[in-house]
């Protein structure tokens, strides 16, 4: 399969094999004279092959389909000329023989792409990326499957390698069966955060079988925004590119590599803070509204039955909140919080006693606004407390309150903010050009002492509509 190609007239080409074809049928010649007769029309072709001059630039082959039982060309000259910026992408079908983004016979191969992004290749192929015996420069290769295995690796001066989503320690992207020839190249690779790769494993971008990979003046780097893996505890490491042996080049996590924190774990704070804001607003209304209604109550009661001042009463305050606060992003809080408790008031000479057991409920949304995300989500807590003052004549007054709530969990989403567009995820399989990995937590109290119960959110691939 040939993009473009320059070759000698296929008419002429027809002839000669029809001379061929006449003189190896031709029962009075002996096989020593049809081997020298057909010998002497191939040297002839050759030398009008050689004769001839042409260029095959700009040319593109692209497979979504079928089966290629032959070689497979971006552009090829046969003659004398450049095979220039020609390409092969490989998308879907099967190919079973060589690859070549530009052929070269007598002339430079220059700046030819092959881009394997998936399909079959048969073992016995070979990825060339421009072929020339004079010059082959600019030619790149860019990689997106693993699993592949090739004969030969040869005529590329940038090797690109994008590690697939899901590729785990220990896998191989390419193994070459024959010869690698990476000389003078530059080889980069991407990985995407979530590949779960730790100091001292690897993933093998390039493995030989028989020869060794001539590496002799290659460059190795990774590609900008996609150097960083984060594990399962949310901890991020750098990774890079080595040869690890004679016949590996690996991608892996240096030992020294710099450990941070995910800054997308942000959330999980700002998430924290709305709840522990739902849980303070409680508290305040139990101390200033809810003891406000609770004397209310009682003095209401003793107007009608001065008995009473020695027992309960029952008071219900109700209230809520809609605040804006900074965490070094905005987040947004609306909450309700009820309460219903009985207060008993007891009075002595200097001073009086109240006693206020409660029960309490509350309920709440927040959306906490990123740069290019937004995290939204509702939580409750339901719970109970003993609120006890003593007031004095001089007008000193002493509280104390104890409170014992549970945050329960309610639905939290996501919401994805692409330049203008704002789009709703849900977990799929398609990929986005820019996908970005929002982790919620749920806190769950126990007295005053929170802790994280689950961790989730959208990982990976994310599916998104408008």
């Amino acid at each position: 399969m040939y993009g473009g190609i320059q070759q000698i007239d296929p008419a002429l080409l027809e002839s000669a094999e029809e001379a061929i074809e006449e003189i190896n049928s031709n029962t009075n010649l002996s096989d020593e004279d049809k081997k020298a007769r057909v010998a002497a029309i191939q040297t002839q072709l050759a030398q009008i092959q050689a004769s001839m001059t042409g260029t095959a630039e700009g040319n593109e082959v692209t497979l979504n389909g079928g089966t290629v039982a032959g070689k497979t060309y971006g552009g090829s000259v046969m003659g004398t000329g450049n095979a220039e910026g020609n390409s092969v992408t490989l998308n879907a079908g099967s190919v079973n023989d060589d690859i070549y983004g530009g052929y070269a016979a007598n002339g430079s191969a220059l700046d030819n792409t092959v881009t394997i992004k998936g399909g079959t290749i048969a073992p016995a192929a070979s990825l060339y990326g421009g072929y020339s015996t004079t010059e082959s420069s600019g030619n790149s290769l860019n990689f997106y499957v693993k699993d592949v295995t090739v004969k030969n690796l040869k005529y590329f001066q940038t090797l690109n390698f994008y590690v697939p989503a899901g590729t785990t320690a220990g896998e191989t992207m390419l193994e070459v069966t024959d010869a690698a020839d990476v000389s003078g190249a530059a080889i980069r690779a991407a990985v995407e955060d979530t590949t779960q790769l730790n100091p001292g494993e690897v993933i093998n971008l390039i493995h030989t079988t028989e020869s060794p990979i001539l590496t002799e003046k290659t460059t190795y780097g990774m590609m900008d925004g996609k150097d960083q893996v984060t594990d399962v505890n949310l901890l991020q490491r750098t990774v890079g590119i080595k040869k690890q042996d004679a016949n590996t080049i690996v991608l892996y996590v240096p030992g020294d590599s710099p450990i941070t924190t995910d800054p997308e774990t942000k959330v999980i704070p700002d998430e924290r803070e709305s709840g522990t804001t739902l849980i303070s607003e409680g508290s305040d209304l139990a101390v200033n509204e809810g003891f406000e209604s609770a004397l209310a109550a009682h003095e209401a009661g003793w107007i009608e039955d001065h008995s009473i001042k020695a027992e309960f009463i029952p008071y219900v305050v109700l209230g809520g909140h809609n605040l804006r606060y900074d965490t070094g992003s905005e987040v947004d809080s609306n909450g309700f919080n009820g309460e219903v408790g009985f207060v008993k008031r007891s009075y002595h000479e200097d001073y009086i006693d109240t006693i206020m057991p409660f029960f309490e409920y509350g309920d709440g949304n927040y959306t906490v606004h990123y740069e290019d995300a937004c995290c939204d989500g509702d939580q409750g807590y339901i719970g109970g407390g003993i609120l006890i003052r003593r007031d004095k004549d001089d007008g000193f007054h002493y509280e104390g309150i104890i409170r014992t709530v549970v945050v329960y969990p309610a639905e939290i989403s996501v919401r994805c903010v692409i330049n203008v567009f704002v789009i709703e995820c849900d977990s799929g399989a398609k990929r986005l050009p820019k996908v970005i990995r929002v982790v919620a937590d749920i806190l769950e109290f126990e007295g005053f002492r929170p802790r994280i119960s689950r961790v989730f959110g959208c990982f990976g691939n994310v599916f998104c509509r408008v």
